[in-house]
């Protein structure tokens, strides 16, 4: 997880290319476990890749506040992740039907926590900052990008992980979604 996490963090601050997270995630963790088989890693990752999208988990709570928020407000995702891979992940969970659109950084050609994909997204969907707010999980991409394209936010923190971001809302379980909006 933690190397995982850094890889991901080192791609969202501009540090590494997405290709590096394909072809060095898996490779950093069997190294860190003290196998060294680079073609392994890359069969693992391939496959990986191919079967991650497909599993079904979600959030505690997540369909349910789904359902509370389709007949009341459009709901939209902008995403770092991987274009081939958001289908897949959205039907396999079953949660295509919630969403208008989704906003991958390869087509805006910008990814967070850049403010350009953000006001992209607004644009693509006529919508303005004063009217949208942004719900994430992810202090740098999601809030931070969001906070500098002037879009209000909810950090959703579970772990209730200390932080000195500027949040609007925070908060530990979606279900609390229903009480802000």
């Amino acid at each position: 997880m933690k190397i995982n996490t850094d890889i991901w963090d080192n791609y969202d601050r501009g540090l590494i290319p997405k290709d590096v997270i394909r072809n060095e995630r898996f490779d950093r963790v069997f190294r860190n476990a003290g196998i060294n088989d680079y073609e392994m890693s890359l069969r693992f990752s391939e496959e990986y890749i191919n079967e991650s999208p497909k599993k079904a988990n979600l959030v505690e709570h997540a369909k349910d506040v789904l359902d509370y928020l389709l007949p009341r407000y459009p709901l939209y995702i902008i995403t770092n992740g991987f274009d081939e891979i958001q289908a897949v992940k959205m039907e396999s969970s079953g949660i295509t039907k919630y969403f208008k659109n989704v906003i991958t950084s390869a087509r805006a050609g910008c990814k967070k926590p850049e403010k350009e994909i953000f006001e992209f997204a607004l644009r693509e969907n006529g919508f303005v900052c004063s009217d949208s707010i942004m719900i994430g999980d992810n202090l740098l991409t999601d809030i931070a990008g969001a906070r500098n394209a002037s879009v209000d936010t909810v950090y959703y923190n579970p772990y209730g992980l200390p932080h000195k971001e500027n949040v609007t809302y925070e908060i530990s379980s979606l279900k609390e979604l229903t009480t802000i909006l």
